[in-house]
């Protein structure tokens, strides 16, 4: 009778693998109820050999399974993610079966996920994070480790090197602790895919395992008497300064309109004679609409007709239609920020404010007014494009502790309150 190879399969679900063995039989030498070989065609040695092959096979497939649940239980205890079982990648460890591509270290693929991004122009706001984090990351192994300046494979990196990397932000760097969270974090969403690549293995990931208290954020917005100190300011070292003051202003005066919009307003986007703006949100690609008033209508008029070209403000180095893609114009945009922040805290000191005023803080402001002024959350989302009223609860927080504050005072300043003492 002819011979058939013994095989591996391995099932979970709707996926399912196989691998065979280096072992050749005649179907009346298996036993498929104990699933052994016994000797019928075959002498009692040779199928002893078998079943040791088989039990090794057997014992290392319920090693691997052991391994993945208790790492699914420390994910569960941590609150984590937990792994789920992929034949494919028991196979792989079963078996210690490698590609080329598992050998390519950590500092390597990084290079390759990096240039990935940077090919898709879409993807820029990704790519400047993971590059920034990586280049943070590699740099402190390099200079910690010197044994791995030149290769860091995806098996050295340990929970011990990530907490030390975790130490040297925080103390050394002196990051925030949102900060150094925030990096961990992406670290971790970039193993993922090389664990999606099959790069490494899912039982690999140690950024998994790593937490970072995060401290509130309060972004203090402007009160309406720091704007008028604002508009009041009439002397300026440069031009450019006054336009960020204009620009700023504008900012507040359309609902806290984003930087990155500002900067790509065009004279089409103007439309009936200046009474409306109509234009692509840059972070969401949706059309907006919105009625210009006296304010923000005064600020347009002034670089309408000032303007060389199809740009508003003219924050950009040439007009918004010669970017080839959005990679280019949003490296651009990110530029022009830091310089236009740089400029807001000249101007804040000009008006003798001592908040951190930055161009994202025209956004809170706004919302603080607008509930000031009686708006009610739904309308002030809309107002800010936010995708969810969370997002806009969280700009108001603050308004509403000073709020209880002003009401507590009502309530309790009251002089026939006030106990003496006796």
């Amino acid at each position: 009778m002819d011979q058939s190879p013994l095989f591996v399969r391995i099932n979970s679900k709707n996926k399912k693998t196989i691998k065979y063995i280096d072992i050749w039989l005649d179907p009346r030498n298996w036993n498929p109820k104990s699933e052994t070989v016994k000797p019928v065609t075959i002498t009692p040695r040779t199928a002893d050999t078998h079943n040791i092959t088989i039990q090794k096979i057997r014992s290392r497939f319920l090693e691997i399974i052991a391994e993945l649940n208790q790492a699914n239980r420390i994910a569960e205890i941590s609150g984590k993610p937990t792994f789920p079982i992929d034949p494919i990648k028991i196979k792989k460890a079963l078996f210690q079966e490698e590609e080329e591509n598992i050998k390519i270290d950590f500092f390597e693929y990084v290079k390759i996920y990096l240039g990935r991004l940077e090919e898709n122009k879409s993807r820029y706001n990704t790519f400047k994070k993971h590059r920034s984090v990586t280049r943070k990351f590699i740099k402190f192994i390099k200079e910690e480790y010197p044994h791995y300046k030149e290769s860091y494979k995806f098996t050295d990196i340990s929970i011990s090197d990530i907490k030390r990397y975790k130490g040297h932000l925080l103390n050394k760097i002196k990051n925030s602790p949102n900060t150094v969270g925030k990096d961990i974090q992406e670290l971790g969403a970039i193993f993922d895919h090389a664990i999606k690549e099959e790069i490494t293995e899912p039982l690999q990931n140690p950024f998994r395992y790593i937490n970072v208290k995060k401290e509130p954020v309060k972004k203090v917005p402007l009160t309406y008497s720091e704007i008028e100190k604002i508009v009041a300011l009439d002397k300026f070292e440069k031009p450019f300064t006054r336009k960020v003051r204009d620009c700023f202003l504008f900012q507040i005066f359309t609902a806290g309109l984003r930087i990155g919009d500002l900067c790509t307003i065009t004279k089409a986007d103007i439309q009936d004679n200046g009474r409306i703006f109509n234009y692509t949100m840059n972070k969401t690609k949706n059309t907006n609409e919105l009625e210009l008033k006296p304010a923000a209508k005064a600020i347009l008029n002034i670089y309408l007709e000032r303007s060389p070209n199809e740009n508003v403000f003219n924050l950009l180095s040439r007009p918004v239609s010669e970017y080839k893609n959005d990679f280019d114009l949003k490296s651009e945009i990110e530029s022009v920020t830091t310089l236009y922040n740089q400029e807001l805290k000249k101007i804040a000191k000009l008006a003798g404010i001592t908040k951190n005023v930055t161009s994202h803080i025209s956004r809170h402001t706004f919302a603080h007014m607008a509930l000031s002024s009686g708006w009610d959350i739904y309308t002030i989302k809309t107002a800010l494009r936010h995708s969810n009223i969370s997002i806009t609860e969280k700009y108001l927080r603050g308004f509403k502790d000073m709020n209880v504050d002003r009401k507590m005072g009502e309530l309790f300043s009251n002089p026939s309150l006030i106990i003496e003492a006796a």
